[in-house]
């Protein structure tokens, strides 16, 4: 338990040392509008979108093994 601990306050301090270095301003275009934002912002947002769309194309590929599983039970209880 304390390993996970010690583990996690590393990458705590890592993550802040990182933040803490990246404060300059990036210039973001997007569809015809520019935004001044921080690096850190940027990149923790762009963190964001990638967790929720990995777990979206997660969400997609149980829905098709359950999908295949009723399929294959169905097939072996018609067979019986």
């Amino acid at each position: 338990m304390r390993v996970w601990l010690i583990i996690a306050l590393i990458l705590v301090a890592l993550v802040a040392t990182f933040a803490l270095q990246n404060l300059s301003e990036s210039n973001v275009r997007f569809l015809g509008w520019r935004w001044d934002v921080p690096t850190t912002f940027l990149l923790l947002i762009t963190f964001i979108v990638g967790l929720i769309a990995g777990w979206i194309l997660a969400a997609c590929g149980k829905r098709r093994q359950g999908k295949g599983e009723t399929k294959t039970e169905e097939a072996k209880s018609a067979g019986k």
